[in-house]
C-alpha cells in the first residue's frame, strides 16, 4: 500500500453522513437501525482495523450480533447497503440516490391486515407506518395476526391516537423474548392484565391516575419475579416516592434489592437511619454556613465515619458550631477538628462540655499565674501543657506553684524560670511551701562554704552515649 491515514488521523476526523439519509431514510428508522447504519460508517474509513467486524461491532454498540444483523436486514431491504455475504456476515454500503426510497411489499399479501389495522385508529395510517409494520412483521417473522394483537393491546392501554413508533417500540421488545406468535402474544398479554389491579394500586401510591404502560407493567413483573418482591413491599416504596414515578420506584427498589434488603421492615430501617443522616448532614452543613445539594458524598465520606468513630449527633453538632465559631467554614476544616477531640476520647456532648469546662477552669489558674508574674499576653497551648505537667504529671499544687511563680517574676523567660525551679523541687520531691523554703536556705548555706568542684567533665564520646540513652527512655 502506498499510502495510508494514521489512526489518529482517522480518530481526528469526520464521518460523512449523506443528507439524503438524514432527510429520507432516518425519520422513520428504528433508533436501533440508525445507530448500526452511522456506526457502519464509521467502520467504512477503517476497513482494516481489527474492530470492524460484527462481534467487535456489537460489543461497541452494546447490542447483540443478531441485532446488528436485522438492523442491515432493514437497510438492505430499502436498498441503502447490500449483504454480500452471511458467513461470514459481510455487508457493502450503497449510494442512498441510488436506493429505493422505500420497500414495495405486496398490496395482495397485507390487504387484509391493512384493512384490520386501519379500523382501530382514529387517525390516518401513513404509508413510513405501513411500511414500518410490514418491516417489523418479515424482519422479526412475526404473525400477522399476532402483531395485530399487539396493535390493539398498546391502543387499549395509550388510546386510538398512539404514535407508531410506541408500537414498533413494544414489537420489537416482544421480538427479542420471542412473542411473535398469536399464542405467545395472547399469554403476554393475560400476563399483563392479571397485574393490573395491583398495578393500579402501584399508580395510586405513586399519586398518579394513568395507567400503567407496557414499559411500566414489565418493571413491575421485574421486581415481582426476579428481584422477588412481594406486592405490599411494592406499594409501601411507591408510597415514599414524591416524584420521579415508575423510573425512581424502580431505582429505589434495585438499590434495596442490591442490598439484600427484601421486607418492609428492613427497608424502612434502613430509610429511617438514611433519613436521619440526611438530617444530620444538612444541620451540620446549616451550621457552619455551607450548602451542598447532593449530600450522598458528604455522609459516605465525613458523616458515616464520624459515627462510626462513636460520636453523638448532639457533639457533631457543637463541634460544627465551633468550627463556625473560629471561622472553620469547610467540612474538611471541621474534619480536623473533630479527629482532635477523637484522639482525646471525647465522642460525646457531654465529655466535649466537661473537656472545655476543664480548660476554662484550667485557663482561670494560669491567668492567675501570669497575674503574679505580672505578665499580660493570651494563654497559649504550650503555656497549658507546662500546667498540665506541673499538676496532672508531677502533681505539684497550685499553692507550691503560685509561690514559684512570686520567685519567677522579673524573670527574662518567666515560664521557663518555673519550669526549670518545679522541674527540680519534684526531682527533690518538694510538695510544700515550707519544704521549698527550707530548700532555698540549704542552698544558700551551702553557697557560703567553698567547695571544690565535684562536676564531672565529660568527652563529646560519653555525651553522645548519654543522649542515645535518654532518647530510649519512655517519658
Amino acid at each position: 500500500m502506498l499510502v495510508s491515514f494514521s489512526g489518529e488521523y482517522l480518530l481526528d476526523g469526520f464521518t460523512g453522513v449523506d443528507n439524503l439519509f438524514v432527510s429520507e431514510y432516518l425519520p422513520q428508522a428504528p433508533d436501533m437501525c440508525v445507530k448500526v447504519y452511522i456506526y457502519g460508517l464509521f467502520l467504512c474509513a477503517h476497513s482494516h482495523s481489527p474492530d470492524n467486524d460484527l462481534e467487535k461491532m456489537a460489543r461497541a454498540l452494546a447490542m447483540q450480533p443478531s441485532e446488528i444483523i436485522d438492523a442491515y436486514t432493514y437497510w438492505a431491504e430499502l436498498g441503502l447497503v447490500s449483504i454480500v455475504s452471511h458467513n461470514p456476515f459481510s455487508v457493502k454500503y450503497l449510494p442512498p440516490k441510488n436506493a429505493l426510497t422505500v420497500k414495495k411489499y405486496s398490496a395482495a399479501k397485507y390487504a387484509e391486515f391493512n384493512m384490520k389495522i386501519e379500523a382501530m385508529f382514529d387517525r390516518e395510517i401513513l404509508p413510513n407506518e405501513f411500511n414500518e409494520y410490514y418491516s417489523l412483521i418479515e424482519t422479526y417473522h412475526f404473525e400477522p395476526e399476532a402483531f395485530l394483537l399487539i396493535v390493539r393491546y398498546c391502543i387499549d392501554l395509550k388510546g386510538p391516537r398512539i404514535n407508531y413508533k410506541y408500537i414498533s417500540a413494544v414489537a420489537r421488545n416482544w421480538a427479542g423474548a420471542g412473542v411473535t406468535t398469536c399464542e405467545r402474544v395472547e399469554q403476554k398479554i393475560l400476563e399483563y392484565d392479571k397485574i393490573s389491579e395491583e398495578l393500579i394500586q402501584v399508580m395510586k401510591a405513586l399519586g398518579s391516575r394513568k395507567r400503567a404502560d407496557i414499559d411500566e407493567r414489565a418493571m413491575y413483573l421485574k421486581w415481582k419475579e426476579e428481584f422477588l418482591f412481594d406486592h405490599d413491599t411494592i406499594v409501601a416504596v411507591a408510597k415514599r416516592i414524591k416524584k420521579g414515578g415508575f423510573v425512581k420506584l424502580d431505582g429505589a427498589l434495585t438499590r434495596y434489592y442490591e442490598n439484600k434488603m427484601m421486607t418492609i421492615q428492613e427497608i424502612e430501617a434502613f430509610e429511617s437511619n438514611r433519613d436521619k443522616l440526611y438530617a444530620l448532614a444538612r444541620k451540620i452543613n446549616r451550621t457552619i454556613g455551607v450548602y451542598y445539594e447532593q449530600l450522598d458524598y458528604i455522609i459516605e465520606t465525613y458523616i458515616s465515619d464520624w459515627l462510626s468513630k462513636g460520636f453523638e449527633e448532639d457533639a457533631l453538632v457543637m463541634i460544627a458550631d465551633a468550627c463556625f465559631r473560629r471561622h472553620i467554614r469547610t467540612l474538611e476544616g471541621m474534619n480536623g477538628l473533630v479527629n482532635k477531640f477523637y484522639k482525646q476520647g471525647l465522642v460525646s456532648a457531654s465529655s466535649i462540655i466537661s473537656h472545655l469546662e476543664r480548660l476554662s477552669e484550667t485557663d482561670k489558674k494560669i491567668k492567675r499565674i501570669f497575674e503574679v508574674l505580672n505578665i499580660e499576653k493570651n494563654i497559649t497551648s504550650w503555656d497549658r501543657d507546662s500546667y498540665r505537667t506541673w499538676t496532672y504529671s508531677w502533681g505539684l499544687s497550685d499553692e507550691l506553684i503560685l509561690y514559684c511563680a512570686e520567685l519567677a517574676k522579673g524573670a527574662a523567660s518567666p515560664i521557663a524560670y518555673m519550669n526549670k525551679v518545679l522541674s527540680s523541687w519534684y526531682d527533690q520531691k518538694i510538695a510544700t511551701i515550707e519544704q521549698a523554703k527550707q530548700l532555698a536556705a540549704q542552698k544558700t548555706d551551702a553557697s557560703k562554704i567553698p567547695k571544690a568542684s565535684t562536676q564531672r567533665t565529660y568527652t563529646q564520646q560519653e555525651l553522645n552515649a548519654l543522649i542515645d540513652d535518654i532518647t530510649k527512655v519512655e517519658f
